[in-house]
């Protein structure tokens, strides 16, 4: 889940996220193997243009998902303009399908499943514009990805979530694979627009 707030000043954004199943075992390993310093460093390069704060891990075990909460803020310059890139983290934002073609079957080790959801309080005297919302299909019933973006008042409600449910491709279907990829990743990158009444 991730929440902004939007005031004249700043752009504070609330995250809480979690992972579970070999993804979840992958954030585990991460956690135990750096320093709290380190890990806090680590996920702050995500967010250049932020400064982050309150870390809480939750469940560095394997017997429970691994909760991550976390606070960003960022100074509002003021301008007519304020863009937003909704979909901050937790899904596919870069195409790690970056070949012409591939001659070997592509194998995912598991099914994966990714939800984001986001909320976006906007001010009083902002005009909105919002991505489109989108449902791209991979043949076969290969996987799909569904990006919803609403606006109910002053709330926008945006959900991304991508699931893949075969893992294992054959190489003849790469090329549906890397625009599939090519696809979520720009859909994923799609920015809101608030303009100044």
């Amino acid at each position: 889940m991730i929440n902004f707030e939007i005031t004249e000043q700043d752009l504070k954004v609330e995250i809480m996220q979690q992972s579970k199943n070999y993804a979840g075992f992958s954030k585990i390993d991460e956690v135990n193997e750096l320093s709290d310093e380190e890990f806090k460093e680590k996920l702050a390069g995500g967010f250049i243009d932020f400064e982050i704060s309150d870390i809480e891990i939750s469940n560095k075990g394997y017997s429970k998902p691994i909760s991550l909460k976390y606070s960003l803020l960022k100074e509002n310059e003021g301008d007519d303009f304020i863009y937003i890139q909704p979909v901050l983290m937790g899904t596919i934002t870069e195409n790690p399908f970056t070949r012409e073609s591939r001659d070997a079957p592509i194998d995912f080790a598991y099914q994966q499943n990714y939800l984001v959801v986001v909320k976006v309080n906007i001010p009083e005297g902002y005009n909105v514009e919002l991505p489109e919302s989108s449902i791209i299909n991979l043949p076969d019933g290969g996987g799909q990805f569904r990006f919803i973006a609403k606006q109910l008042g002053n709330v926008v409600n945006i959900q991304s979530k991508l699931s893949i449910s075969k893992t294992f491709f054959s190489n003849a279907d790469y090329l549906h694979i890397k625009e599939f990829y090519d696809l979520v990743s720009a859909k994923n990158k799609e920015l809101i627009v608030l303009e100044k009444i």
